[in-house]
C-alpha cells in the first residue's frame, strides 16, 4: 500500500481490545515509524461492554510498549448507530481527538 510520505503526516491507528492487541499494535507503530511518519495515537476499537483481564492490562501497556498515545477507545456495536449518534459518543470515547489537544 501506499503511505504518504511528509513531516507533517500524523498516524492515528487502530487496535483490538483484547490477546494479541500488544504485540499487533506494536508492529503497526513501528511499522508507520520506519516510514518516517508521526503515529498521534492508538484507537481501540470496538471496546467489549464487559472487558476481560487482557483489555483492561491493555490500557496500560499499550502506551508503553508502543511509546504512543492511547487516544481513546469506541465501544462494541457503535459501527451500528446512526451517524448522529456515532458523533455525539465521540467526544466521550475520543476526549483527546474531540478537543483537539494531543496527549503528547
Amino acid at each position: 500500500a501506499s503511505i504518504p510520505s511528509s513531516p507533517h503526516t500524523s498516524v492515528r491507528t487502530g487496535a483490538e481490545a483484547g490477546l494479541g492487541t500488544l504485540n499487533h499494535a506494536a508492529l503497526t507503530v513501528q511499522a508507520i515509524q520506519q516510514r518516517k511518519l508521526h503515529v498521534h495515537g492508538i484507537v481501540i476499537g470496538s471496546w467489549p461492554e464487559a472487558p476481560d483481564l487482557a483489555a483492561e492490562q491493555n490500557l496500560l501497556d499499550l502506551p508503553v510498549l508502543t511509546g504512543v498515545p492511547l487516544l481513546g477507545r469506541i465501544p462494541e456495536g457503535a459501527g451500528a448507530l446512526a451517524a448522529t449518534d456515532f458523533a455525539a459518543g465521540v467526544p466521550t470515547w475520543l476526549p483527546y481527538l474531540s478537543d483537539g489537544a494531543p496527549p503528547d
